[in-house]
């Protein structure tokens, strides 16, 4: 047994440990999850929301998903600042923390890499040496803390080209060893490996910044990405305001 496996057997939950949450995701050709997010993003209060809202997007993925046991999904935000990282992290740490699942952060934002500074964690090996170098891929994947919720960074190298191939059989090579994998990925303005990579994955939940994204915008990264080969399963819109007070907003 490996090490990432001892690792993750020893963080496994308890038999009978609560594993709740309710579903919730909109699809179709103007499918949108609204999900608040904090402010600032360490406020525990605000994340706790959050982590409610990561619940009815787990489940959702589960039914999306049904025939996959072991999920690899990609986020995909049109521009900067529409709160993919964050998130990435949120359901990650709801699906690891609250309801015991393995999971894998794959931090592929190259232009702004952020989770190893969130998690506390020192930049170890980058998935992105491990796929030029043709090495191990759990090498790459470094554990927070003793839980079941690992990182795999980005490069600090200048941004490189990818070959998607590789990358592909980088993830086959870890796909065994996790519930999820989930790739935090750059906006698509700012890397041409996000779009080619959505046909790799089993499916791509696209982020938008509520009001600063029209519909023809969201639809626009819609069908970019199905004409890549991605199989979308959901918009999230973030950062909604609320010009009415929320209790009115729930009786709408």
């Amino acid at each position: 047994m490996t090490k990432m496996k001892q690792a993750l057997k020893r963080a496994e939950p308890a038999a009978g440990e609560e594993k709740g949450g309710f579903l919730f995701l909109y699809r179709g050709e103007v499918a949108a999850e609204t999900i608040p997010t904090p402010s600032p993003l360490r406020d525990a209060g605000g994340e706790k929301l959050l982590q409610q809202e990561m619940f009815t997007l787990y489940r959702s993925v589960e039914n999306l998903l049904p025939d996959r046991p072991q999920k690899t999904l990609q986020f995909i935000g049109s521009h900067e600042g529409a709160g993919v990282s964050t998130v990435v992290r949120i359901f990650a740490r709801t699906a690891a923390e609250r309801l015991g699942k393995s999971v894998l952060i794959l931090d592929a934002a190259h232009h702004n890499p952020t989770q190893h500074l969130h998690f506390d964690l020192v930049q170890g090996e980058s998935w992105i040496d491990v796929v030029q170098s043709g090495g191990c891929a759990e090498k790459a994947c470094h554990q927070v803390g003793t839980s079941t919720l690992f990182l795999s960074p980005a490069s600090l190298q200048p941004a490189v080209t990818l070959e998607i191939p590789a990358v592909t059989n980088f993830l086959d090579e870890l796909k065994g060893s996790f519930h999820y994998i989930l790739i935090d990925s750059s906006p698509v303005g700012n890397s041409p490996d996000t779009l080619a990579l959505s046909g790799e994955v089993d499916g791509v939940i696209l982020v938008f910044e509520a009001d600063r994204t029209r519909w023809p915008v969201a639809l626009a990264l819609k069908e970019q990405t199905e004409r890549n080969g991605g199989r979308v399963l959901g918009m999230i819109f973030n950062k909604r305001r609320h010009h009415i007070p929320d209790f009115l907003y729930r009786r709408l």
